[in-house]
């Protein structure tokens, strides 16, 4: 997962570093690592991730 994001965020309009992986859906919400599921974002997308006007949703981290 760091190697394809190329151990920066997966955002392409972002690409910052140093990153964590995170969930796409809440880990609380299944609580499963399924690699599908991970994504590496920086702090900051992180913070953007959800369903607000100027947040992240879900379908777009999928791709």
């Amino acid at each position: 997962m760091l190697i394809e994001a190329g151990h920066r965020c997966a955002v392409p309009t972002c690409r910052a570093h140093p990153v964590d992986i995170e969930h796409i859906d809440d880990w609380a919400k299944g609580q499963e690592h399924k690699f599908e599921n991970l994504i590496a974002l920086c702090s900051n997308c992180h913070r953007r991730k959800g369903n607000g006007p100027d947040q992240i949703d879900r379908k777009s981290l999928r791709q």
